[in-house]
């Protein structure tokens, strides 16, 4: 895993683009920041609050990657940013279906 993030930092390495695509201020965000607002996680709470919390994470990353995606300087970078909201989408549908499935137990 080391040898992966390395080359992700090395210059001139085909990855380097994918860093640089990202915010320079996270000031560019319209949100305020999410990890504050989340309530901490206690053991007896019911599944639908934490299955809450999780879906509030997933789309303010949503909302995050449609920002930078509609200031994108180019056709790739664009893409790359629907990509992301588009695998978030499907990370949500797998959350509430393995969240079911657990509440099915």
């Amino acid at each position: 895993m080391q040898r992966e993030l390395e080359a992700y930092l090395a210059e001139g390495s085909g990855h380097r683009r994918v860093l640089d695509v990202w915010f320079d201020e996270p000031d560019d965000f319209p949100h305020a920041p999410v990890l504050e607002r989340l309530p901490e996680v206690r053991d007896d709470e019911e599944v639908e609050a934490l299955l809450a919390t999780a879906l509030t994470t997933h789309r303010t990353l949503q909302d995050l990657y449609r920002h930078r995606g509609e200031r994108a300087s180019g056709a790739e970078e664009r893409e790359f940013f629907e990509a992301l909201v588009q695998g978030e989408d499907a990370e949500v549908r797998r959350l509430v279906r393995d969240i079911q499935r657990l509440e099915a137990y």
